[in-house]
């Protein structure tokens, strides 16, 4: 799939187009984490434009693999 901001440009990350919150994660907002009409494929230089940013992800959340719950890091 091509980023729709920057042509011929393989996308690599899962963009949000409405800002997820620690909230989201933490109350499983299903709507705004996973529904496609939230979401769009973009090329890390445009995301990382997008939430002017080097890093372009956040680090603070920790999915448990086997129970699913969630742990927000403050730092």
């Amino acid at each position: 799939m091509l980023s729709k901001r920057i042509y011929i440009v393989n996308g690599v990350i899962v963009h949000h187009k409405e800002y997820i919150t620690d909230q989201d994660f933490i109350n499983w907002n299903i709507d705004k984490l996973f529904a496609w009409k939230n979401l769009e494929l973009l090329c890390m230089k445009c995301h990382n434009k997008e939430h002017k940013t080097e890093k372009g992800y956040r680090d603070n959340v920790i999915i448990d693999e086997k129970t699913g719950k969630v742990k927000i890091i403050d730092k």
